[in-house]
């Protein structure tokens, strides 16, 4: 449907097995580089719902990616090959020191690198990050609330899964995105019956002699 000048798009479905009903609400503002994403979860039946939320943006990348990521630290999570991070190995993002060599984890791998990384970036500064083409100028921006989604799932495939070539940068509610391991270590978040998680995330793309500065202006 039509609202204004925007084109919007509403989706929902119920949980197959716990009682919550999810609706999501895409937005494309008019004739902008501008798509926002309002998110909802209500929980509907008699007791609460422990829960993780994230969503999960998934960017085509090349050798000359960078990314932006307001980030005072990183965990290591997992990768494929062991000498490159130790899984619980805390460091001050970008630099990780392996035994395999020093790592800047804000710049790609090429495909050749087969290698995958999962690890977090938590101790953000703002709620956004950017995938940016340092060669061609372009770039992705992914704007959200810091005080509901306070760290990022970073999961970088350089060749080592599947054989791809992406990063996937996704804010969430808390960590670890396990939930049975949340729920745990007391991360997890809980719906009490009839609350409702509400979310809005916005997106953008931005061409060289745009700025990531720029982009999150617009977002703002």
């Amino acid at each position: 449907m039509r609202r204004g000048g925007n084109a919007v798009a509403q989706l929902s479905a119920f949980g197959p097995i716990s009682p919550v009903k999810a609706v999501k609400k895409v937005t494309l503002e008019g004739r902008s580089p501008v798509v926002r994403m309002h998110y909802r979860i209500t929980n509907l039946g008699p007791a609460s719902i422990d829960f993780l939320w994230g969503t999960h943006p998934a960017v085509a990348i090349t050798e000359h990616t960078i990314l932006r990521i307001p980030a005072k630290r990183g965990i290591v999570a997992q990768c494929n090959q062991p000498s490159w991070g130790e899984a619980g190995e805390r460091y001050d993002w970008p630099i990780l020191e392996t035994a395999a060599g020093r790592v800047e984890m804000n710049k790609v791998q090429s495909i050749e690198s087969n290698l995958c990384f999962g690890h977090y970036a938590v101790d953000l500064e703002d709620g956004w990050y950017a995938v940016e083409d340092a060669a061609s100028g372009e770039g992705f921006l992914l704007k959200f609330p810091l005080e509901q989604c306070p760290s990022l799932w970073l999961w970088l495939n350089y060749g080592g899964w599947r054989g791809l070539h992406h990063v996937i940068i996704e804010p969430w509610t808390s960590i670890p995105v396990n939930l049975a391991h949340a729920y745990e270590q007391k991360t997890s978040r809980s719906l009490q019956p009839g609350e409702e998680f509400a979310v809005e995330i916005s997106a953008t793309v931005y061409q060289r002699p745009e700025t990531w500065k720029d982009a999150l202006e617009r977002l703002r």
